[in-house]
């Protein structure tokens, strides 16, 4: 997740978390527990740090794959039994 392999809605986390840390400033708490919901929080508000135009694009983009995948799959299993039902 910090080595670039992980994001949240086509950014990379660690942008996540140090726009976190820029917004947190001089504040702090008391425990690490506390620390992860404030960021959690912070990435749970989108408008925080991806404009509606971006989220909109994710989704389309999201449905999209999703749609996707579930139509090459299906065509694939339609075109193996076709295959099979020649052998």
């Amino acid at each position: 997740m910090a080595f670039g392999n992980g994001e949240l809605m086509q950014v990379p986390w660690e942008t996540v978390i140090k726009s976190y840390r820029r917004k947190l400033g001089d504040k702090s708490f008391p425990r690490l527990e506390d620390y992860a919901n404030g960021l959690l929080q912070f990435a749970g508000c989108p408008e925080s740090m991806f404009p509606r135009a971006q989220q909109d694009r994710f989704f389309d983009y999201s449905v999209g794959s999703f749609f996707q995948n579930v139509i090459l799959a299906s065509v694939n299993e339609l075109v193996g039994a076709e295959i099979k039902s020649y052998r």
